[in-house]
């Protein structure tokens, strides 16, 4: 499982708009070493995302959506 994620580790940006059924991306924290932005609009039932604090903090993570 684990080495199906090494992926991600070269992801930049994601983003999700109009997913409304979205509830999660995934479990746990995800390796995201280059990942600069995010973008998250009309996901109502979207709740976290799968990033531990200390690598959002580090990495300087841009996050944006909506305030609900």
């Amino acid at each position: 499982m684990m080495s199906d994620l090494i992926s991600f580790k070269k992801l930049w940006f994601l983003s999700f708009y109009c997913q409304k059924n979205l509830k999660s991306i995934f479990g746990k924290a995800l390796p995201f070493q280059h990942l600069n932005e995010i973008e998250v609009f009309d996901c109502p039932k979207l709740k976290k995302l799968p990033l531990d604090s200390n690598r959002a903090k580090e990495h300087k993570i841009v996050i944006k959506g909506q305030n609900e």
